[in-house]
């Protein structure tokens, strides 16, 4: 299913029939513009300790809309309680990036049913190519030195869990916007340094 990001924020977040929190963020692969990790504000009520966010690997959920529209996941509550509770939080000069030592992303995932590939505290450059949506949004795109605008929102493809599109906006005058889509993928890259994204090339 194709959503924007923005419209997929909030959406309600499920484990089976237990409700967990609220999808509040998601990460990229920056290179490739692939979803890897879904950011769950955790409800006061769900039961899973002690983590106020669960971070959820984005290839075991699915946009359900059976219901009411939601994230749903297959990954059973223990399993989940077992993933969170084994993330270690990163210090900011072992990845060479503040955000992941606030957002506490995991350095592994791992549980009995081997849900998701190892993250080894040895490679920490796999944490350097993730980029939050959140951040991105607001980002000036850049061609030739030449501001063509900024990010407005990002369409997501839910089955495969990849951008697919930026929707940016360009001010022309005090009360005048002009938006415009741009194709995500290979010659667009992120300075988050910068806030910034690049044209390398062509569209």
């Amino acid at each position: 299913m194709l959503i924007y990001f923005k419209d997929l924020l909030g959406l309600n977040f499920f484990s089976q029939n237990d409700k967990l929190g609220s999808l509040t963020d998601i990460f990229l692969n920056e290179h490739s513009w692939n979803i890897n990790i879904l950011k769950i504000r955790k409800n006061f009520t769900a039961m899973v300790e002690p983590v106020s966010f669960l971070y959820i690997p984005a290839e075991k959920v699915k946009l359900d809309e059976s219901r009411k529209l939601h994230l749903q996941t297959g990954i059973s509550l223990n399993a989940i309680r077992e993933m969170q509770s084994k993330f270690v939080k990163k210090t900011t000069q072992e990845l060479n990036y503040e955000p992941y030592e606030y957002f506490g992303l995991p350095t592994y995932w791992s549980s009995q049913e081997k849900l998701y590939s190892v993250y080894d505290s040895t490679e920490p450059e796999v944490f350097s190519h993730l980029q939050s949506l959140n951040e991105i949004l607001g980002f000036k795109i850049v061609q030739l030195k030449k501001e063509l605008g900024e990010v407005y929102d990002l369409l997501v493809d839910t089955d495969n869990w990849q951008v697919v599109e930026i929707v940016a906006e360009h001010k022309e005058s005090l009360f005048r916007f002009r938006k415009f889509i741009l194709k995500a993928d290979q010659y667009f890259q992120i300075h988050r340094e910068n806030s910034i994204i690049q044209i390398r090339d062509h569209i």
